[in-house]
């Protein structure tokens, strides 16, 4: 399943996120430092097969991380364990990693020897979603495998940009949105949100919408989508123009 979103959504997820409503959360840091372990989640699927997510974080203090994990996990019909998953009789481990502006999430997931299930499927739906998968017998790849490229990847210059907000998987862009004419004021607080001050990638673009007032603080934006799973846009040439902004494929 391709999960289609705006960097306008997840502009106000991770904003959401900085208010401090819980004691359950992980360090403050960002998608090149470390993670922490929130929960496992042990789920029996169709036909019996086993599977085990390890969640991993390290979105900034405040956010309700553990929480957040432990309802996903409830939400399929899982058990939370009291640690880890278990590592004998598996058939594989992979790793995926999604970012949201300098933030990230891990999620390392185990499946158990099953007649319905093999190694090599797991590999196969491993690499369909750009994980970093792991043979039967060998340590899972660590959390935030995969995050470099969005951490410190192909970036253009421009002096224009006061900041930008991406989403990407696994260490590949999926949407980003460069900001104009922000105040200081305005720059320090998207950086809390986990803006950066570099502008979006330009290569691999296959839409873009120019924005006279974006949605943060109504400054000017510039969304970016990338070619991805399937090269479809994040968002349409109508939603864009919907939103009084200019639809193209080349940035301007």
């Amino acid at each position: 399943m391709i999960v289609r979103t705006t960097v306008v959504l997840a502009f106000v997820a991770i904003a959401g996120c900085i208010l401090p409503d819980t004691d359950m959360v992980t360090p403050e840091g960002n998608a090149c430092g470390a993670y922490a372990f929130t929960i496992a989640c042990d789920q029996v699927l169709s036909g019996g097969a086993r599977q085990c997510t390890e969640y991993y974080g390290n979105f900034p203090a405040g956010y309700p991380a553990r929480q957040s994990d432990e309802n996903l996990c409830t939400a399929g019909k899982g058990t939370i364990l009291p640690g880890k998953c278990p590592t004998e009789q598996t058939l594989g481990s992979c790793t995926t990693t999604s970012a949201m502006g300098s933030y990230g999430k891990s999620a390392i997931q185990f499946q158990y020897e099953a007649p319905s299930v093999t190694a090599e499927g797991l590999q196969r739906s491993c690499g369909r979603t750009r994980g970093t998968y792991a043979a039967p017998g060998t340590p899972p790849a660590p959390p935030g495998a995969g995050a470099s490229q969005s951490c410190g990847g192909s970036k253009a210059s421009s002096g224009a940009v006061s900041f930008s907000l991406s989403v990407g998987l696994n260490g590949a862009p999926i949407a980003c949105a460069d900001y104009f004419g922000a105040t200081p004021d305005q720059v320090a607080a998207a950086l809390r949100s986990g803006a950066t001050t570099e502008p979006c990638p330009r290569e691999n673009i296959v839409a873009i919408c120019d924005l006279p007032r974006g949605s943060f603080d109504g400054l000017r934006a510039i969304e970016v989508s990338y070619r991805a799973f399937d090269d479809e846009p994040r968002i349409s040439k109508e939603e864009c123009e919907g939103m009084g902004g200019t639809f193209s494929t080349t940035y301007p």
